[in-house]
């Protein structure tokens, strides 16, 4: 029996309802979920800001750790490890190592890096 059935039939009734064991025990799962559904609260603003500061910070150390990563173990046009760039060269080279992982420049590294940080963003937030 559906709750939301339950509940009309106890009001549409001209009669007083009778509740018995019997009846308890034949309607135990329908009161448990009017129970459940009631006792929910809606999230209040303190849960939606600390989840907005976790997806925010989510998405800054994926940035971050993305960028050390390539760091790391990527090289340049010219042969040279990232790591020994700095500055605007490192930057640009860090994006054009991220690009050509699908097949383009430097935009292409810029979008795949806001792609990928909004995406683990967005995975925290909900």
């Amino acid at each position: 029996m559906n709750f939301q059935y339950l509940i009309l039939g106890l009001f549409r009734s001209q009669q007083p309802a009778v509740f018995s064991r019997e009846w308890f025990a034949r309607n135990r799962e329908d009161l448990l979920d009017i129970a459940t559904a009631l006792r929910q609260k809606p999230p209040d603003l303190k849960h939606k800001f600390l989840d907005a500061i976790m997806a925010k910070a989510s998405g800054g150390a994926t940035a971050a750790g993305l960028s050390d990563l390539v760091s790391m173990f990527g090289t340049a046009l010219a042969g040279t490890s990232i790591a020994a760039l700095s500055g605007a060269a490192a930057n640009t080279a860090k994006l054009y190592w991220l690009g050509n992982i699908i097949g383009g420049g430097v935009t292409a590294g810029c979008l795949l890096l806001i792609i990928l940080t909004s995406g683990i963003g967005y995975f925290f937030l909900r």
